[in-house]
């Protein structure tokens, strides 16, 4: 189990202030004498504090997309890949613009005008992810694993919804060095 938080300030010439809090905790359980079963979640929120000023870009009408830029895109949360939801590409995971309501910022996922059917992931200031997974030998240090990964990464922690909570049931292969 860890968990952290992280307080960014206004030091110096940084023109942006939020907390940012992560928690995951991973359970292994053996099943057979060469089986395991693991669990693993994560979930994590970024609250902006103070007055954000838009990245530099001027006041925003709209309190939430002040709120949201001010947060730099190396701190958001962001989903999908090996590590996270093996269904998805890496950060590939979120709410794309075109599925949220007219006027409505939803999305942690954008459309690239560059590149036909590629998105760019801007990541949120919310994620939810968690996989389950049995373990078991083939032969040697090969091995494979049924697994139920499931999560997504929200704009905010007041877009959290059930619904878009994405799951995916696989199996994937596993080698196991040396070790």
């Amino acid at each position: 189990t860890t968990a952290s938080a992280e307080y960014a300030f206004p030091l110096f010439n940084a023109r942006t202030s939020f907390l940012k809090e992560f928690v995951q905790a991973s359970w292994y359980r053996p099943i057979t004498a060469r089986s395991t079963f693991a669990a693993s979640a994560r979930l994590g929120l970024i609250q902006p504090v103070g007055r954000p000023d838009n990245g530099g870009l001027g006041p925003s009408t709209d309190p939430q997309v002040s709120e949201f830029a001010s947060v730099p895109f190396s701190e958001r949360f962001t989903a999908g890949g090996e590590s996270s939801n093996r269904a998805f590409s890496l950060d590939n995971l979120g709410i794309l613009a075109s599925e949220c309501g007219a006027g409505v910022h939803c999305e942690t996922l954008v459309a690239d005008p560059t590149r036909q059917g590629k998105v760019i992931a801007i990541g949120g200031h919310a994620l939810s992810l968690l996989t389950l997974e049995y373990r078991i030998p083939i032969v040697g240090a090969f091995g494979g694993a049924p697994f139920n990964d499931g999560g997504t990464a929200w704009r905010s922690g007041t877009d959290i919804a059930l619904l878009q909570f994405l799951g995916v049931v696989g199996t994937c292969f596993r080698y196991n060095t040396p070790g």
